[in-house]
């Protein structure tokens, strides 16, 4: 862990401010922006022509469905969104217990799909880019937490085959919410590092805000690529491995800290750049959805 000094206090504070300007970039995103739009009592049709750039009728059954799905979590004080989301995140902490209610994603599909429809009309909009990375961001997070369900039904029961299927499933969503997030500097873990990182001066200030940010960075539970590719990926997988080795869970979760540790200490090789298009990832993604017809698999 890192030692408490006069300068690492200072760096701590560089980026606990960064991190607070962080939080209010997700004000962006599309269910906060439903959110301020049922305060305001705006009318949907309008702030879709306002968000895109051009009247949809398609997008704004998208954005009806999801203002009712945004009610509904207001309601059950459950959210799903930014540094609140991902019930997976759970292993960093030690936690092998979900604490998050079983939410259908289903909604969210068709809500996704409606936006897609009309991206003829709307899909030149930034906005249209950001919010179908969003809504699928969302989508993966919950099939993520039905399919931690079944591992935990599966190692309850010995059934090591279903085990080893619904494991690979996990890692699958993994892989595809670190594929679609890399498409958006706004879900990137390495744009924000490279942000944070010159606040420093020198070699050892970066190097220590480096490791203060991952730090934090881990504690707030953000979705972000690069992340989830460096450390929730290859931290689930140990622990898959060391399930089927039938280890104990103090052992496991020494393994585990250990792992985190390392990864914390070490530098991070990571783009300070989107990769890749999100309409075309998005639909592929949701391709293999439907000829799979496994919302597990997503």
């Amino acid at each position: 862990m890192l030692e408490k000094t006069s300068s690492s206090e200072v760096l701590e504070n560089l980026v606990s401010n960064y991190l607070k300007e962080l939080a209010k970039t997700q004000e962006n995103r599309i269910f906060y922006k439903i959110e301020a739009l049922e305060n305001r009592k705006k009318a949907i049709d309008d702030f879709v022509f306002e968000r895109y750039g051009a009247v949809s009728a398609r997008a704004t059954e998208s954005l009806q469905i999801l203002k009712s799905y945004n009610t509904f979590l207001k309601k059950q004080d459950f959210y799903l969104r930014g540094n609140k989301s991902a019930s997976y995140k759970c292993i960093i902490k030690g936690d092998f217990k979900n604490n998050y209610k079983d939410t259908d994603p289903k909604e969210l599909y068709v809500a996704l799909n409606y936006l897609l429809e009309d991206r003829e009309f709307i899909g030149k909009s930034d906005h249209f880019r950001l919010d179908i990375v969003d809504v699928l961001r969302e989508i993966l997070v919950l099939s993520s937490n039905s399919t931690y369900q079944k591992i935990k039904e599966d190692l309850h029961s010995k059934d090591s085959i279903s085990f080893l299927q619904h494991s690979q499933e996990f890692l699958t969503i993994l892989q595809n919410l670190e594929n679609v997030l890399a498409t958006r500097n706004e879900f990137s873990f390495g744009v924000y590092l490279s942000e944070v990182k010159a606040l420093g001066k020198t070699a050892a200030d970066k190097k220590l805000i480096e490791q203060i940010f991952t730090q934090k960075i881990i504690a707030s539970n953000y979705d972000m690529s690069g992340l989830i590719k460096t450390l929730y990926h290859p931290l689930w997988s140990n622990y898959f491995l060391a399930m089927q080795e039938d280890l104990n869970q103090k052992t496991i979760k020494a393994r585990i800290a250990q792992f985190l540790e390392k990864w914390i200490q070490e530098p991070k090789q990571l783009p300070s750049f989107s990769v890749g298009d999100e309409v075309e990832l998005v639909l592929e993604i949701l391709q293999n959805y439907s000829s799979s017809n496994k919302s597990s698999i997503l």
